[in-house]
């Protein structure tokens, strides 16, 4: 009777025993239950959508004769716009332990107009300067510092074509109105979650530095004005990122 006492006991302490490991393995161990996150490699596409504002400094340099003596007076203003902006997206991006390098091209749709004045021979004139949208690329650099999460920068150029009117009821500045290409240096930053191992979502802010345009417009031999201007366009959106 003792015996069996006994090995009952024993029975029972083995029974926890397998119940507690059983337990511990289901708790601790990293391919059972939820599964880890593996950042994916490969291609990705996707699009944002947000806001952009276009900043234009404007620089103008007229030069006339005053009794005689060619006179030159620098006049300075700044044109802005706001508008919603979307981007398209695709690229390839690797993953080495925390660390993430992407290489992506962009399409950007951002509808700008910036409106100022300007002196024209003495005229306080209306410049117009519009942009419909811009292509590009760029490489980007993350860092994980959460499985699912990571923070990037991003650098890159941008191609955008800007049109440019002197409206004038007089259409007295013809060769100031043209259209040009502009490419910008793009730098950015960015945060990027994974929220499964194909969708992530990100929120990005970026600034086009465009160089800065000169234009010139005549009046006879004796007066002519130099406009310089200098486009900034800012972006800051929402995307949706598919891994393929």
């Amino acid at each position: 009777q003792i015996l069996l006492k006994g090995r009952r006991k024993m029975k029972a302490i083995t029974s926890k025993a397998l119940v507690f490991n059983i337990l511990a393995a289901i708790t601790l161990s990293p391919t059972t239950g939820v599964q880890q996150h593996v950042p994916k490699t490969g291609f990705y596409i996707g699009a944002a959508l947000g806001g952009a504002d276009l900043t234009i400094k404007n620089n103008s340099t007229l030069t006339r004769p005053v009794g005689g003596v060619p006179f030159s007076q620098n006049f300075y203003s700044t044109g802005t716009d706001k508008n919603i902006a979307g981007d398209i997206f695709a690229g390839y991006e690797k993953n080495s332990s925390c660390f993430w390098l992407a290489g992506e091209v962009i399409g950007s749709f951002t509808p700008l107009t910036s409106n100022t004045r300007m002196d024209i021979f003495a005229n306080n004139s209306p410049i117009e300067i519009k942009t419909i949208g811009a292509i590009g690329g760029a490489v980007k650099l993350g860092y994980y510092f959460t499985p699912t999460n990571k923070l990037y920068l991003k650098l890159g150029l941008e191609l955008r074509r800007f049109k440019v009117n002197a409206i004038d009821a007089s259409n007295r500045y013809p060769n100031l109105m043209q259209s040009y290409n502009s490419t910008a240096f793009v730098p950015g930053v960015g945060m990027e979650v994974d929220l499964t191992s194909r969708f992530s979502l990100r929120a990005e802010y970026r600034a086009a530095l465009h160089p800065q345009k000169t234009l010139q417009a005549t009046n006879g031999p004796t007066q002519s004005t130099v406009i310089r201007h200098k486009p900034t366009v800012h972006y800051l959106n929402l995307g949706l990122v598919f891994k393929i």
